[in-house]
């Protein structure tokens, strides 16, 4: 592969193919989770970035897992939050409690935890791959440095996706997968035009589609001061201007533009539009 190749930048295509993937494998991590936490753990996927890869390996708190593709030999890396590690442990140990555990070292059980849910993800993201013969992703030991692994995609850019653990308001943290570019055409095709859906790879995505996910209508969002918001007591007001528009969201995700209302007393929001 020449120098030039290596530096290139992400297609938006490979973006949303490899977000597709991962969307993908969400259902059969979930079930792997539930034996982890002991209950069901919603997984919200972010959308897929464009990264530079000295910046996810410059990220601090975190485990990685490096892993080759056989046959291809292609390279990535799952990186774990160390709190989302110390929360599954203190789930499998029976503490159901919400508070996040206070910062400290990795233990070597959480080690071995990290490793366990590394393989949880890749072994989810294995099975959702619509190819035949099916490649395989195989692990590489966990490291708490990300910059200690081996096995680094070969190239300066990747996609990253970042999956949040947990509910909305209690996350138990965040899990990245990260891929170099053309990792999008080995592992999950390109959508094209779509002539005959069964067929289609992106067909198989329908078994996702009974999950249920969380709408959020947002009114309006206003920036305070840190200052501001520890002064904020009962009986104080916000000013959120002229009633406009609402944004629906799903996950973090900004999908719908509605307009507030009412409907036999009930609050509603009337759906204008798509915005992605």
């Amino acid at each position: 592969m020449s120098q030039e190749a290596l530096l290139q930048r992400v297609d938006p295509t490979d973006l949303s193919t490899v977000q597709d993937w991962v969307d993908a494998a969400t259902p059969a991590l979930r079930n792997r989770l539930v034996k982890r936490c002991g209950a069901d753990v919603p997984v919200h996927v972010d959308s897929a970035e464009d990264r530079r890869l000295d910046e996810v390996l410059g990220r601090v708190g975190v485990t990685a897992c490096s892993f080759h593709v056989e046959p291809s030999n292609l390279r990535g890396l799952v990186l774990l939050e160390a709190g989302l590690v110390r929360a599954v442990v203190g789930r499998f140990l029976g503490d159901a409690n919400e508070v996040p555990e206070p910062e400290r070292p990795l233990t070597r059980l959480d080690l071995r935890f990290a490793t366990h849910l590394s393989l949880d993800v890749l072994r989810s993201l294995n099975d959702a791959i619509p190819l035949l013969p099916k490649p395989s992703l195989l692990p590489h030991p966990m490291s708490t440095n990300p910059r200690t692994v081996q096995q680094l995609p070969m190239t300066r850019h990747v996609i990253e996706v970042q999956c949040t653990l947990g509910s909305g308001d209690a996350p138990l943290g965040c899990v990245w997968v990260v891929l170099p570019p053309q990792g999008a055409g080995v592992l999950w095709p390109r959508r094209g035009p779509v002539t005959n859906a069964r067929q289609h790879p992106a067909a198989g995505l329908g078994r996702v589609l009974p999950l249920p996910v969380t709408v959020v209508a947002e009114l309006a969002r206003k920036k305070v001061s840190l200052t501001n918001v520890r002064q904020l007591a009962v009986g104080d007001m916000l000013d959120l201007g002229v009633v406009g528009d609402v944004a629906l969201r799903v996950g973090d995700r900004r999908m719908f533009v509605g307009e507030p209302g009412e409907v036999d007393n009930v609050r509603c929001v009337r759906v204008k539009g798509r915005t992605s």
